[in-house]
């Protein structure tokens, strides 16, 4: 019987993280570097946090953008263990509308899910259900 994956299996493992003390721009800057567009963030080794590229783009363009990342820095983000299911996952990002999710392994963080990986995921699905060149017509 086929069971729901664990986000141990989904996750973007060991995700690149900022400093709350990195100015929007220098974590603009290491999302750009990556090709990303979310980033924990740390106070230290503790999670704090996550930000994103638009809400960067638009503060810095905006020219009043704070010294620290403390003011955009989302403090409630979501949070799952990596034991947690892909689905309860899903449903926590679309009932609080987030993007992305912090993925722990107790208080340490694990990964990251963002609606990106969602979307790789889905793809990859359709495709192993519905395989190209399958049409019976």
């Amino acid at each position: 019987m086929r069971q729901m994956p664990t986000m141990t299996s989904h996750m973007h493992p060991f995700p690149w993280a900022v400093d709350i003390s990195s100015s929007p721009q220098q974590a603009l800057d290491e999302m750009a570097s990556h090709n990303i567009h979310h980033l924990p963030v740390k106070d230290g080794s503790s999670v704090v946090g996550l930000v994103s590229a638009h809400q960067l783009e638009v503060i810095i363009a905006a020219g009043d953008a704070a010294s620290t990342l403390d003011p955009y820095c989302d403090h409630n983000a979501l949070r799952y263990q990596t034991q947690d299911t892909l689905d309860r996952v899903l449903m926590g990002m679309l009932e609080n509308r987030q993007h992305a999710a912090l993925i722990m392994k107790g208080d340490n963080l694990a990964g990251i899910y963002t609606h990106h990986n969602a979307q790789e995921h889905l793809l990859k699905l359709l495709r192993e259900l519905y395989p190209p060149g399958d049409d019976v017509a």
